[in-house]
């Protein structure tokens, strides 16, 4: 789970989406219709409350239920302790996945940052001088790398940043696994779509970590056990955001430059919509 530390999570009466959190981006269009199928109807009565509604306080002991069902799961292992987990995270934890996805629009912005400089890199037309293909020729990928997550996201010292940092560094590593002969400086659309979707699903991680992640940490019967929990959540989560970037694609929804950011709001709003549902 990268360098982050857990914590016991924010306390009570604070707002779930802290006021320095960025402006979540628009919502996608409507998914382009299905040949020979009718629109689907439009259900008013479950609309979400405007972005810029003011976002709820957390009530006491929001937490509790998630790290009681991640405490299971630590020590049994159980798949569906976890999922438990999961829906109290979402649903009682963070107020919701509308209001989850509220607190992760830096990441869905970060997101979308970085496919739009990748893309950029690989049609030749680099965002900085930096990232100029002629002053990285012969750099090692991690170097590369690194100069790209600093472009993206500089370091600043807040927990948001550093573990989104983190986050991107994490994915690096899974698609350089992926395409190992992935040239950093000229990605194609496969690598860059499987760096920013790793991206979101460490990003989620690393939140999960951070609020719950001592209920792992202190109910496993060892250390060794606590890793193995924390690696069997993160590729639940990772296989989870593939799935639903898969089906949205299917839907008609792909990655654009001009919504690269809307793109990835969505895929974390629908990741977060499964684990809600979990009871």
């Amino acid at each position: 789970m990268g360098t982050s530390k857990p914590s016991n999570g924010p306390g009570p009466n604070v707002p779930l989406v802290p006021p320095w959190v960025p402006p979540l981006p628009p919502d996608l269009p409507p998914d382009p219709p299905v040949e020979g199928e009718p629109a689907p109807p439009v259900e008013p009565e479950q609309q979400d409350p405007p972005v810029d509604a003011p976002p709820p306080v957390a009530p006491r002991g929001r937490f509790g239920p998630a790290r009681r069902a991640l405490g299971d799961f630590a020590r049994g292992g159980e798949r569906t302790a976890m999922e438990r987990g999961l829906g109290y995270y979402v649903r009682k934890g963070l107020g919701g996945s509308p209001t989850a996805t509220r607190r992760m629009a830096g990441t869905a912005r970060t997101a979308g940052a970085l496919y739009n400089v990748l893309q950029s890199m690989a049609a030749g037309q680099p965002p900085t001088a930096d990232l100029n293909p002629a002053a990285l020729r012969g750099q090692p990928p991690k170097a590369i790398g690194d100069r790209i997550i600093n472009t993206i996201l500089p370091s600043d010292g807040t927990q948001d940043a550093e573990a989104n940092r983190q986050a991107l560094a994490n994915a690096l590593s899974d698609m350089l696994e992926t395409f190992p002969d992935a040239d950093l400086t000229a990605l194609t659309p496969q690598e860059i779509e499987c760096w920013v979707e790793h991206f979101l699903g460490h990003s989620i991680c690393h939140r999960i970590f951070l609020d719950v992640g001592k209920a792992i940490e202190s109910k496993a019967p060892s250390t060794d056990i606590a890793v193995r929990r924390f690696d069997e959540m993160r590729d639940y989560v990772l296989a989870t955001v593939a799935a639903r970037a898969e089906a949205m694609r299917e839907r008609g929804q792909h990655w654009t430059t001009a919504m690269a950011d809307r793109f990835a709001a969505r895929l974390v709003r629908e990741t977060l919509d499964i684990f809600e549902e979990f009871h």
